[in-house]
């Protein structure tokens, strides 16, 4: 029994999100487009795997995810490493953040509405440290899916 209880204590779960953020008047966030893993749960997650996928081919890195999806990129992108990586209970990961400049905006209108018109997907499978699994995948509704373990379908999306 507290066993069981000190387990639910731990449970993590994670969400991907994908936003548009216009910026405040008077504050130094800049208008941005951006798309995260968070863990509202109450334990850590640990990632161990990523695919994310452009109209059904997966892509390694946000570069590659970007241009597949609406064209070239002529600017920066912020990325950050989900696999792998430990996600404590309360923390957002962007894994795509891609600033909204008067000449990148008409690429990430696209990719905004790539991702809500799920053409851009993304797969991700997480432990919790108990070595409970589950997999999410993105899209409307969705919820994580116990999985007996995680594996890492190639190509392992890196960034």
């Amino acid at each position: 029994q507290n066993e069981r209880l000190v387990q639910a204590n731990s449970l993590p779960y994670i969400e991907l999100n994908n936003n548009r953020s216009l910026g405040e008047a008077g504050s130094e966030e800049k208008p941005r487009v951006f798309f995260s893993a968070i863990n509202p749960g109450v334990g850590p997650a640990e990632i161990r795997s990523v695919q994310v996928s452009v109209d059904g081919r997966p892509v390694r890195s946000a570069r590659e995810l970007v241009e597949a999806c609406c064209g070239p990129l002529r600017s920066p992108i912020g990325n950050s490493t989900l696999n792998g990586r430990m996600i404590q209970s309360g923390q957002e990961v962007r894994y795509l953040d891609l600033p909204v400049t008067p000449q990148s905006q008409p690429l990430a209108e696209a990719l905004f509405n790539a991702f809500l018109s799920e053409r851009v997907k993304a797969t991700v499978c997480y432990c919790s440290v108990f070595d409970e699994c589950w997999q999410l995948n993105s899209g409307n509704d969705t919820r994580p899916e116990r999985v007996q373990q995680c594996t890492a379908a190639e190509p392992q999306y890196r960034d």
